[in-house]
């Protein structure tokens, strides 16, 4: 109901409830990088590539944004990293291709 707060925990209560559902990853990590909790976002980016078969988000995106967000934080290391393993996953994902070459 526009606390997004309650909202946070609701969806920190279902991820620890089921940690391969990943509907509730990746609305979690969409609701925790929106309020700038980089890394509750990147646990719940890990849950897919780890473990989330399901979901709307794909493994290849969800390795992107932990690139992004890697990047965002200064870690050009595990940017580079998180950006070869989107592009892994999907050779295709062109903003995974612009990060790794902003990296770079």
């Amino acid at each position: 109901m526009g606390d997004g707060q309650e909202q946070l925990n609701a969806l920190k209560k279902a991820m620890e409830t089921d940690r391969k559902n990943g509907y509730v990853a990746a609305e979690l990590a969409d609701l925790a990088e929106a309020l700038g909790d980089d890394d509750l976002a990147l646990k719940a980016l890990r849950a897919i590539t780890l473990n989330a078969p399901d979901g709307p988000m794909t493994k290849a995106v969800a390795f992107y944004r932990q690139a992004r967000i890697a990047h965002k934080g200064g870690d050009r290391q595990r940017a580079l990293i998180f950006a070869k393993r989107a592009l892994q996953e999907d050779p295709n994902l062109a903003q995974a291709n612009e990060l790794l070459e902003s990296v770079r």
